[in-house]
């Protein structure tokens, strides 16, 4: 099921060794903060299993990863 998904606002709360972002998020009708570490960009995991040859895949949505194109 494809969702709505919309970034609604961000604020830095922190900026020093490392930048914390706190970001709002619309899914759907449903509105939520969460506190986001930004360090750049970032690498991606594909679990994999060689002897059913299949990988491994999840669709959850991840406001770090959708938050990083602002």
């Amino acid at each position: 099921m494809v969702k709505r998904t919309a970034i609604l606002g961000t604020r830095t709360i922190y900026e020093g060794w490392i930048k914390i972002i706190r970001v709002k998020v619309q899914i759907d009708a449903e509105q939520i903060k969460r506190e986001v570490e930004d360090h750049g960009r970032a690498v991606a995991v594909l679990p994999y299993d060689p002897e059913r040859h299949m990988a491994l895949l999840a669709q959850q949505l991840r406001v770090p990863v959708f938050a990083c194109w602002l």
